[in-house]
């Protein structure tokens, strides 16, 4: 009788544990990592949301889905989950820009606590009492040395009708959705780069006030040797666009034609938004007074036959360019430093009839063009170019 009576409070032992689904957190001296279900419970057909928790000490730093110039971010593996169960990607929450220690190296890192959420598609046929999975967590943390560390935690969750939300990780899925970029899809901004006299120029221009009240701008690329993120970063906020460029990394990829990364806005308040983006190679090129590119009339060149390329000046409200005389001042857009066929035609650059623009109130007139002006210019290739 006192046998069965112990095997009895070894079972309610065990399913007390199992329905209150806790897992250990793993602590170190430089970090607690858990893995956490934002439900106490499993709904079969539903998405079941994990979070994996990372709170290293103070200074010290867990790393973005991509470090920058170093770093190595936390990843999952060796699921052990019911037959049918998907597990998904981790959804990441929007990264700190770290300069290292007065280097010229910057990582993207997570300085605080942070929750990863992770979603595990559970099937509508599941028909088990529990959910029970396991995975093993590597994570990197640093301050001015790294810290590798892994652990196995595992969940053994009720199943249930609808979802029991456990109130002890609530604030932390709901900082971690509130600092989710929105995805590419959900919003209408317009993103591309250029390369420019040694710089990577990233471009977004926006139409519905997604810039208003911006303070500071910050790209996190995806991927290695596109750029230096240090020491040269200028930002030029304009509006409804922002550039920022960065130094040309110099093992640059030559035929690199789209960017992936985040884009992270502070606003004047503090607080932070970013929109996941994929920038896409252009030959526009812009400051806050103008936006300039370089076109052609046609999609192809057929060599012996003229090519009418053009220029396109479109300078900001109360801004000019210049015609082929300005006037009283200023010089006219001009050409140089041609990359070309051995050969090839270049005729002179086209100048449509300009605007006479009086110099506020002074005695001076300029020529030019207050507007958007397309100088069009013929270039031939040689007939016996293949």
């Amino acid at each position: 009788m006192q046998r069965i009576f112990h095997k009895i409070l070894i079972f309610l032992s065990f399913a007390l544990i199992a329905y209150n689904g806790y897992g250990q957190p793993h602590i170190t001296e430089q970090i607690e990592v858990e893995l956490v279900s934002e439900t106490t419970n499993v709904v079969p057909g539903e998405t079941l949301w994990l979070g994996i928790r990372l709170d290293p000490i103070e200074h010290w730093h867990t790393y973005w889905k991509f470090g920058g110039d170093s770093g190595v971010a936390t990843f999952t593996s060796e699921w052990q989950i019911p037959d049918g169960v998907q597990v998904g990607d981790i959804v990441w929450p929007i990264p700190e820009w770290t300069p290292f220690l007065g280097s010229e190296l910057v990582t993207f890192t997570y300085e605080r606590e942070i929750y990863l959420p992770l979603p595990i598609t559970v099937p509508a046929d599941f028909d088990e009492d529990f959910f029970n999975l396991a995975t093993k967590i590597d994570w990197q943390v640093c301050e001015e040395i790294c810290i590798p560390g892994s652990a196995v935690f595992s969940l053994s969750l009720p199943i249930g009708d609808t979802f029991k939300i456990d109130e002890r990780w609530v604030a932390g899925f709901s900082e971690s959705r509130q600092l989710t970029p929105t995805p590419i899809g959900e919003h209408n901004l317009v993103t591309q780069f250029n390369i420019h006299d040694g710089k990577v120029n990233i471009m977004a221009q926006a139409f519905d006030a997604e810039f208003d009240g911006v303070d500071e701008a910050y790209f996190f690329p995806t991927e290695r040797r596109i750029m230096k993120y240090a020491p040269y970063r200028k930002v030029t906020l304009d509006g409804n666009r922002i550039q920022i460029s960065t130094e040309q990394h110099r093992r640059y990829p030559e035929d690199l034609n789209e960017l992936d990364g985040t884009l992270k806005l502070i606003d004047e308040d503090g607080s932070w938004r970013a929109f996941d983006i994929a920038p896409v190679l252009t030959n526009i090129a812009w400051d806050h007074s103008i936006e300039v590119e370089l076109l052609a009339e046609t999609t192809n060149i057929v060599p012996g036959q003229k090519t009418w390329l053009g220029i396109r000046l479109d300078p900001a409200e109360h801004w000019h360019t210049y015609w082929k005389m300005g006037g009283d001042s200023g010089e006219p857009t001009s050409l140089s430093e041609w990359l070309a066929p051995e050969g090839t035609q270049i005729d002179e650059l086209q100048f449509p009839a300009p605007h006479w623009l009086p110099f506020y109130e002074t005695d001076l007139v300029n020529f030019g063009y207050e507007e958007e002006v397309l100088l069009p210019i013929a270039v031939t290739i040689p007939e016996s170019y293949e």
